[in-house]
């Protein structure tokens, strides 16, 4: 572990992900952005799974999650309609998880509550 909490020897694996709650209605309600992307409109609703990352290029060891939106979500890999769950993301985000993602690999998250505006979520991938 070094002195800021990042593992030793880690680098990114994929794009910083910022998702940035704009309003409640439950459709165009969020913006995601890439790292340092203008952002995209996208819908984070209860009623389905938002795609972060279509395919992984590479293998993924470590998440670290900041999530502000003071409910639980759900981090989950697999084709749409048939996501399976990887971790539960609790209210202040989990910190660094180690985790098992392969290259290939479809990364998804889905809120089990509505979200209130202003919330935020980051999540970093390292190899």
């Amino acid at each position: 572990m070094s002195f800021f909490g990042i593992p030793r020897g880690r680098r990114k694996a994929a794009a910083t992900i910022r998702i940035t709650i704009d309003n409640d209605n439950p459709t165009n309600n969020a913006t995601l952005y890439l790292d340092s992307d203008s952002g995209t409109t996208v819908t984070l609703s209860t009623s389905g799974w938002l795609e972060l990352i279509a395919s992984t290029a590479r293998a993924i060891n470590y998440i670290q999650i900041f999530d502000s939106q003071g409910f639980t979500g759900r981090l989950a890999l697999g084709a749409p309609a048939s996501e399976t769950d990887l971790i539960l993301i609790e209210p202040g985000g989990p910190g660094f998880i180690p985790v098992k993602i392969d290259p290939g690999q479809r990364v998804s998250i889905r809120p089990l509550a509505a979200s209130p505006v202003g919330a935020e979520i980051v999540i970093n991938f390292y190899d």
